[in-house]
């Protein structure tokens, strides 16, 4: 998904020559840091999470790159000035904030004016149109595209790896003990997640949102 949020931005016309990016919710941040290795121009990117826990584990596994920085905060409440980000991206995480409105607010008011939301998480069809909304209210404009059909492939084809991974890396009796709850995180063939999306339960979503460039002259 990482590779995919590069390559729309490409498509849209809006990779700079030197970009700002932020993730929020960057996890461990192999996701930040492959980008950042990878990507074309120059970069310096920041990554928020609210895990102290999982920063430290990124900055010890990323401490090689000194383009990117992890700080601690709350994605309803980011702890950056208006105007801060050329990028902000966002994968698989906005469903555990709560208030889509408010934090597409905050993305809104971090991104400089023609700025870019790199965004997808999982949706009930009968919620993307509400999302899609708010998201348009904080004046990103874009839409929200189904790409379940890609994903679910995706999935069904890595599901050897991920269950190798699982077997190499998870202790047997946490595997016996959370056998449903590892299947569905990794959402391999068979599991309930897997079967969301086969029969159109659940939606993957995909955006690349561009920012007004007439939205902050509306704010001031």
């Amino acid at each position: 998904m990482y590779q995919e949020h590069l390559k729309a931005l490409e498509a849209s016309g809006r990779l700079k020559a030197h970009t700002d990016l932020l993730e929020i919710s960057c996890g461990r941040g192999g996701g930040l840091a492959h980008l950042t290795a990878h990507w074309p121009a120059a970069l310096d990117a920041i990554g928020l999470d609210w895990s102290e826990n999982a920063l430290a584990t990124c900055r010890k596994r990323h401490h090689r790159f000194a383009n990117l920085t992890f700080v601690r905060g709350d994605a309803l409440a980011l702890p950056f000035a208006d105007e801060s980000f050329d990028a902000v991206l966002n994968v698989e995480a906005s469903n555990d904030y709560g208030d889509y409105a408010a934090f597409f607010h905050e993305v809104s008011r971090v991104l400089r004016p023609g700025g870019v939301l790199l965004y997808c998480d999982t949706r009930r069809p009968d919620r993307i149109a509400r999302t899609e909304q708010a998201m348009r209210a904080a004046q990103l404009d874009g839409e929200l595209r189904d790409i379940t059909a890609n994903v679910l492939e995706a999935c069904r084809l890595d599901t050897p790896r991920r269950q190798a991974l699982i077997r190499r890396r998870i202790p047997w009796l946490y595997r016996l003990v959370l056998k449903k709850v590892l299947a569905n995180y990794a959402a391999v063939a068979g599991s309930e997640r897997f079967e969301d999306f086969r029969l159109g339960r659940r939606k993957y979503i995909m955006a690349c949102a561009v920012k007004s460039a007439q939205s902050s002259a509306q704010e001031t």
